[in-house]
């Protein structure tokens, strides 16, 4: 079997079976980044035929900006004069 090639910006993520306390997390797994800087996450979780989870898939993505609300747009005069 080929060894498995992560996609940028992309990780996984296993349950932790061998949890020795409570403060020993409850996943564990690995992230691929190609840039350094501030990301969303987004993550999904995957299951087996029998309804366990297998893992967690994680994708980065640039952070979401919010669409300024129109006031910076200046609008060009109407010209509502008759030529007559």
């Amino acid at each position: 079997m080929a060894d498995f090639i992560q996609k940028p910006n992309t990780g996984r993520l296993w349950p932790n079976t061998k949890r020795s306390n409570d403060k020993a997390p409850h996943y564990g797994g690995n992230l691929t980044v190609d840039r350094p800087g501030k990301f969303d996450v987004s993550m999904w979780v995957n299951y087996t035929d029998d309804g366990k989870v297998k893992d967690v898939s994680l994708r980065l993505s640039e952070p979401y900006v919010k669409p300024s609300q129109g006031g910076s747009q200046s609008k060009a005069p109407i010209n509502d004069e008759v030529p007559f």
